[in-house]
């Protein structure tokens, strides 16, 4: 007993129903950073990674390639336990010992240092995709390395290559402007260089250094403007003042991706909202090929957070939401490499049911759900159905979709999700059933209480979450009371136990309130309206 005393809760039990102790629970690796890592290949990247695993030159450690191949069958949602053990025998299968005992601490050490191979060789090849996958950047840079080894001829052959190359590309990203600046850079070190000094001329350097400068100063800006409204964070930001004064007054419309970043700053910072959101929107329209995917992504992120801001507050912004996602849905914007985005698939349909279009949430549905994976589609997929139903009001068919769920799809805001979503189908399963459902509606209330509150999640989500369980508690009290064993509707009571019309009209009041973060706004104010009529 007094050994007992220094367990832990999930120790203990374990001790008492296995009858082991503590140091004999299997070990696994789905938690290490090596697997954290290869979750993130495509399966075309872990077909190339195969190739530089197998590679002499990057690798002269066959237990790395070994240890690839094994984890290679199981990529990418490693959904089962891998045990160190198994992994050790299928390693080093001509010892004998470790198949039938835990790893004692050499052969550990000996799993650790294959890992680690791998991890670095992960690292590795990250870093050698990335620097292959910027043609004008390697060409530039493979300029300037000739350049000072005195290959005058080939550096000015490769230094027109680059700018070849890069007028081919979208030119829309701060990384666009730099390797121009970088071009131009070298391009002025080779004149110095072979001593050509009448062709000196520095404005094309200075020029494209001011254009990389100031878009990668306004993206900053943008993102630090964009974060502080959801965060409880404040930043600092240099010469912003001076830099937007300067935008005001000179016209950068040639520069998209300058001309778009000073539009949101002026966004979040709250002037002339319409003015600056509809030319965002008929830029990104119009230049959707000047942008690359990615930069196009960022930008669509930090416009649908403007439109969640607004929202939040209370503010008509779910036509603006929608009409973003059925425009850049089409283009695979929202694609992780071959695809859809989850998240993005579950907000489009809420986006769609915002505005009370089920038939627009249905399309998404039926249109995108087979560009989900494969093995989140099925899941992801009832949700969505959950959200439709709450929304046509067809509370028993989305309590039977969330049964047949079964659990929420992984990720903590899933859970949460699953968990909202509970709460509003049996508050409205009480009154159109029975109020057996009260009992249930109260355990879902606490069990969403439950997880906020040990949740890890930003100051502002937690609000917005925890002051939707206040005021849906407020309301549940408001509306059905208990009389006796039993459960009675405010409407079927003594008018004297109903509460105050003040008291009612207190609560709207502060679900109305814009200022108040809280989710599901809109539901409230339903259901506040229900128990004052």
């Amino acid at each position: 007993m007094f050994v007992l005393c220094f367990l832990n809760k999930k120790q203990y039990f374990y001790l008492i129903f296995n009858k082991k102790t503590p140091m004999d629970t299997p070990k696994t690796i789905n938690d290490s950073r090596l697997i954290d890592y290869l979750k993130t290949l495509t399966a075309s990247e872990m077909n190339r990674f195969r190739k530089f695993v197998a590679s002499p030159f990057f690798n002269n450690k066959k237990e790395a390639i070994a240890l690839f191949k094994y984890l290679k069958k199981v990529h990418p949602i490693f959904e089962k336990d891998i045990y160190r053990r198994q992994i050790y025998n299928h390693l080093y299968p001509q010892d004998a010992c470790a198949k039938s005992q835990p790893l004692d601490n050499k052969r550990y050490a000996e799993l650790r240092r294959v890992m680690s191979r791998l991890t670095g060789l992960v690292q590795d090849f990250l870093l050698y995709e990335s620097r292959n996958q910027n043609e004008v950047r390697s060409k530039q840079q493979l300029a300037d390395i000739l350049r000072n080894r005195g290959l005058t001829t080939h550096t000015q052959i490769l230094i027109k290559k680059a700018k070849d190359t890069q007028t081919k590309l979208p030119q829309g990203s701060p990384m666009h402007l730099h390797d121009k600046y970088l071009i131009a850079k070298t391009e002025l070190n080779h004149i110095l260089s072979v001593g050509r000094l009448k062709d000196v001329n520095l404005q094309p350097t200075i020029t494209n250094f001011h254009h990389h400068a100031l878009a990668g100063q306004l993206r900053l800006y943008a993102a630090g403007l964009s974060a502080q409204k959801t965060m409880p964070k404040k930043y600092e930001y240099p010469m912003m003042k001076s830099i937007l004064e300067h935008l005001a007054v000179n016209d950068y419309t040639h520069i998209p991706i300058i001309d778009v970043y000073y539009r949101f700053c002026m966004l979040f910072k709250g002037e002339n909202n319409m003015m600056h959101y509809e030319r965002i929107c008929k830029v990104l329209e119009e230049k959707k090929d000047y942008f690359p995917l990615s930069e196009l992504r960022h930008l669509y992120d930090l416009l649908l957070n403007f439109c969640n801001l607004k929202i939040n507050k209370g503010l008509n912004y779910n036509h603006q939401k929608f009409d973003i996602y059925r425009r850049t849905f089409p283009d695979k914007i929202w694609n992780n490499g071959e695809y859809l985005s989850r998240d993005d698939f579950i907000l489009a349909v809420r986006a769609a049911l915002g505005i009370k279009d089920i038939t627009g949430a249905k399309e998404i549905i039926d249109v995108y759900s087979k560009d989900l994976h494969p093995k989140q589609r099925k899941g992801i997929t009832l949700l969505a159905y959950v959200f439709v139903y709450l929304g046509e009001k067809k509370y028993i068919e989305a309590e039977n979709a969330m049964v047949t769920m079964r659990n929420a799809p992984p990720g903590f805001y899933y859970g949460l999700y699953d968990r909202l979503l509970a709460t509003q189908i049996y508050y409205e399963l009480i009154t159109i059933k029975s109020s057996e459902y009260l009992k249930m509606f109260d355990n879902k209330v606490n069990n969403m209480d439950a997880y906020l509150r040990n949740a890890r999640m930003s100051k502002r989500n937690k609000e917005l979450y925890t002051n939707y369980l206040h005021v849906v508690r407020r309301i549940r009290n408001m509306r059905f009371i208990k009389i006796d064993a039993g459960v009675r509707h405010l409407g079927n009571i003594d008018r004297v136990n109903a509460p105050s019309p003040r008291r009612l009209e207190n609560i709207k009041s502060d679900i109305k309130n814009p200022d108040k973060p809280l989710v599901s706004r809109e539901w409230l104010l339903e259901k506040i309206e229900e128990v004052i009529a």
